[in-house]
């Protein structure tokens, strides 16, 4: 019966990390039709999705609290409800307004929603490799959202002549995810009695992440990581329009591309992660990434690398969050949350550094900034790593004086 629970637990949240890429894709695609629909500037139509993006910093945030105080259900149900809300309002606002507090609501919600999402993974997970085969898995399915819908969302908004019917179909996703939310048995994910989480609780509980510079080491190597993902995929078409002086349908095939073999690095993930190491992974990814990246901005005629680099990024965050999720599996609800708001920072930080960039020294020389980024995460990787075996053996050996010495 648990083994039934905890694939319909995993069916849910890969449901749920799909519907949040076809959020993310419908937005940037509704856009146009949303700033005509509305008579927005580009500055109020930047200020709906910079609203967004706080109330996922604030969801994310509190969402660590929540998920550790109140558990994984009510997590789950608080953030569906309120990204369900937000979506029906944004479909139904007559004006600015409104639409600014239904995307705050979206964005709130789908901060709590996804530590919950993520928070199931740690619960149905019975060692390290389960744990990076796992989120590797579900973070490819946010990239099958963001493959599918950019096409699925411009047809039927083409089709309809209007953005709302985009929102229609991401709002239908979110309410059937939050009744699935109502229905689903969560008291009956807990942790296996194989898991290390069980054996390790009385020795970790001094390993507090507030006091671990492996945590601070993860939540830095994200930070800087997610300015990548996040820098080159809001900026990669501009790059190929104004640099490369392709068309705009080009440039949308780079980051088709890009996505494409981002999404296939990480469904793969889960058959050659856990095989290879959870930080030789990390290593090889980073690796491929910074050289597709530095080879491009030195040989401008290597502009297919930029699509490479999809494949660098793929393993490197859902890595890195399963790595520190096992790390402190006492705290994984302040762990994923602030993480994901240390991603959430890089995310919005990024784009205003680019554009300071391109218009200090021009946007082919802003691209420089990515791999001097690569080259800091994998130095963040590296240091974490060192500090994370000083870390294991330490609680290797407490593990052996409390079998020698029961509490």
């Amino acid at each position: 019966m648990s083994t039934l629970v905890y694939r319909l637990a995993f069916f849910l949240s890969l449901f749920g990390m799909f519907t949040f890429g076809a959020i993310d894709m419908t937005r940037g695609v509704a856009a146009p039709l949303m700033q005509s629909g509305w008579h927005l500037s580009y500055l109020q139509l930047g200020y709906l999705f910079t609203i967004n993006s706080l109330g996922y910093l604030l969801g994310s945030f509190i969402a660590g609290w929540i998920l550790d105080r109140f558990g994984i259900s009510a997590c789950s149900k608080a953030g569906a409800l309120l990204s369900s809300m937000g979506l029906i309002g944004v479909l139904q606002s007559p004006n600015y307004e409104l639409a600014m507090v239904s995307f705050a609501f979206v964005g709130t919600g789908t901060g709590v929603l996804e530590i919950g999402v993520n928070g199931i993974v740690p619960l149905i997970s019975r060692e390290p490799s389960d744990n990076s085969r796992r989120f590797n898995t579900l973070h490819g399915f946010y990239g099958v959202g963001c493959v599918i819908f950019p096409v699925l969302a411009a047809w039927l908004m083409h089709r309809s002549g209007n953005w709302q019917s985009g929102y229609w179909l991401t709002s239908a996703l979110m309410v059937t995810l939050f009744l699935a939310t109502l229905f689903f048995p969560y008291r009956k994910v807990a942790p296996s009695k194989e898991s290390p989480v069980k054996n390790t609780l009385k020795v970790t509980k001094q390993h507090s992440p507030w006091r671990s510079p492996v945590f601070f080491g993860f939540a830095t190597a994200l930070t800087v990581y997610v300015m990548i993902e996040s820098g080159l995929a809001s900026w990669l078409p501009t790059y190929m329009v104004h640099v490369h002086r392709t068309t705009l349908h080009v440039g949308s095939l780079y980051l088709t591309g890009f996505y494409f073999l981002f999404t296939c690095g990480r469904l793969s993930g889960q058959f050659w992660v856990h095989r290879l190491g959870e930080y030789r992974s990390i290593y090889l990814a980073g690796s491929l990434l910074l050289l597709s990246l530095l080879v491009t901005v030195c040989f401008p005629s290597t502009t297919v690398l930029l699509m490479v680099a999809g494949a660098g990024c793929s393993v490197i965050f859902p890595t890195v969050v399963a790595i520190a999720s096992h790390a402190f599996p006492r705290n994984v609800g302040t762990v994923l949350g602030i993480l994901f708001t240390a991603a959430g920072i890089g995310s919005l930080a990024i784009n205003t550094i680019i554009g300071f960039l391109a218009t200090e020294l021009g946007l082919q020389k802003a691209f420089w900034i990515f791999p001097l980024l690569v080259a800091f995460v994998l130095l963040s990787v590296l240091a974490t790593h060192l500090l994370d075996n000083r870390r294991r053996t330490a609680i290797e050996m407490a593990i052996r004086d409390t079998a020698d010495y029961p509490i």
